[in-house]
């Protein structure tokens, strides 16, 4: 998915440079369903460097 998701994003990033803006917007929100579901199966870890960051943190 990730893969896939990388491939629309650049083909979006090409084609606002090419200013082309609707099919740019169309590719990018392609991009974002294939990382959709990425986001919310990863799990949370806790990060050492950022010792006091807690999960709740992350929805704000």
């Amino acid at each position: 998915m990730a893969g896939k998701a990388l491939e629309e994003a650049t083909s979006a990033w090409d084609q606002y440079g090419k200013d082309e803006r609707e099919e740019s917007k169309k590719s990018a929100k392609i991009a974002l369903e294939f990382l959709n579901p990425s986001i919310e199966e990863a799990p949370f870890e806790k990060q050492t460097v950022f010792f006091a960051f807690t999960e709740d943190m992350a929805d704000e």
